[in-house]
């Protein structure tokens, strides 16, 4: 493989590599989002259970 071919190779792997970074990121922020609403709900449900 000629020099400019690996130079490419590793832009496309390197853009690659960051779009998964990205998409991890943002999977794991929905799920602390995800995971934050459970929690409130859950604390919803307990508190109608201690009023009464």
């Amino acid at each position: 493989m000629s020099t400019e071919a690996k130079d490419e190779t590793t832009k496309v792997l390197s853009y690659v590599g960051d779009l998964y970074m990205e998409k991890i990121i943002f999977l794991r922020q929905v799920v602390e989002v995800n995971e934050a609403g459970n929690n409130q709900n859950y604390h919803e449900l307990f508190k109608d259970l201690v009023d009464k």
